[in-house]
């Protein structure tokens, strides 16, 4: 559909985990930058290295995403002692949103700043969608086209699908295989 203001899609399945850090148990960014040759964010942020993306989702706190089935053990074995490391792969429901307003779309329903200024590529926001608590990921901006990713609990995707459906309606919505 050519004229849809919103595409939507969901994310095709991916190894999820969570990271915690220790209190004063080592250096989890160092050891995260050396294994996956990114310095993994500070705060709240996303960068992508060999093929994972690893988002700052509060201090000390991490979600690390993509690669080898097998991510949650390897950061298990990797940051031994200096982490809590939780699978989460089958936690979240991830959609994908681009078009022409899908900054106005997520607008009508997440509570973010969503100007460019303030919400940029590599910018990520834990945050509600209507009444849901989501994570908001920018992709990418400008000329390279409007990107978001939001993630859900699962057994919520139903209702965020709604939100999204209602907030994109006046834009033009297309649901994406």
């Amino acid at each position: 559909m050519a004229d849809a203001g919103v595409t939507l899609r969901r994310a095709e399945a991916r190894p999820m985990a969570g990271v915690a850090a220790f209190a004063g148990a080592g250096d989890v960014q160092g050891a995260l930058a050396q294994a996956f040759g990114v310095a993994a964010p500070a705060r709240p942020g996303r960068v992508e290295g060999q093929g994972v993306a690893i988002s700052c989702v509060g201090a000390g706190h991490w979600l690390v995403a993509g690669g080898e089935a097998g991510l949650p053990a390897r950061l298990r074995t990797l940051l031994d002692g200096q982490a809590a490391v939780t699978d989460q792969s089958d936690m979240w429901d991830v959609t994908c949103l681009h078009g022409s307003s899908v900054r106005e779309a997520l607008a009508r329903c997440v509570q973010v700043d969503l100007h460019p200024s303030r919400f940029g590529a590599g910018d990520v926001a834990l945050t509600r969608a209507g009444h849901l608590d989501v994570i908001l990921w920018c992709m990418a901006d400008g000329a390279v086209g409007e990107r978001f990713e939001i993630a859900v609990w699962r057994s919520y995707a139903g209702s965020l699908h709604h939100a999204l459906h209602a907030a994109a309606g006046a834009f033009g919505v297309h649901v994406a295989d």
